[in-house]
């Protein structure tokens, strides 16, 4: 939680210093992988199980292993692309119009499904299935919530989500 914190107390810290970060600088994307929230997410899924909630799965979690950081980096960068104006105007490069920095921002999410695909489907790996699983359906949740718009700021764009979710009859 520790990294959390810091991590969402540096971008203020940016936005009072005036300082735009660009994407080209990895310290930036460092501090989205910490901020995007993801270990803190996947450890309290973790601690309701018998099996997966090890001690030893708690710590490797700690370790920002690929996985977690392309797992948080999808959620970031989804984020990014949903979120709202104002955040548009205040993280675009200097220079790069909102709609070419969007692009470039899918791009990058593409590669990191990508890249997310490949981790899970390696054999033979070291974790549990459910747990492999928690990274995949974490990501796709965030994706649901930032496609088309920020649905995760304003939970009333859900409905038709939860209702087709909950509802709507499948037809077999």
């Amino acid at each position: 939680m520790m990294v959390l914190a810091k991590a969402y107390l540096q971008e203020p810290k940016w936005l009072n210093e005036g300082y735009v970060a660009t994407f080209d600088e990895q310290w930036w994307r460092e501090n989205g992988v910490y901020s995007a929230g993801y270990l803190a997410l996947l450890t309290m899924s973790l601690l309701g199980t018998v099996d997966e909630g090890t001690i030893g799965m708690l710590e490797w979690l700690n370790t920002f292993p690929p996985l977690l950081v392309t797992s948080s980096l999808i959620g970031r960068f989804c984020d990014d692309i949903g979120s709202s104006e104002f955040e548009h105007k205040r993280k675009h490069q200097y220079g790069v119009s909102w709609e070419k920095a969007k692009e470039e921002i899918k791009v990058m999410a593409l590669d990191l499904w990508k890249t997310l695909n490949q981790e899970l489907v390696v054999r033979p790996h070291h974790l549990p299935f459910p747990v492999l699983m928690r990274f995949l359906n974490l990501s796709r949740v965030i994706e649901v919530f930032y496609k088309k718009t920020d649905m995760f700021t304003y939970p009333e764009l859900m409905k038709d989500y939860v209702v087709s979710l909950f509802l709507d009859n499948i037809s077999v």
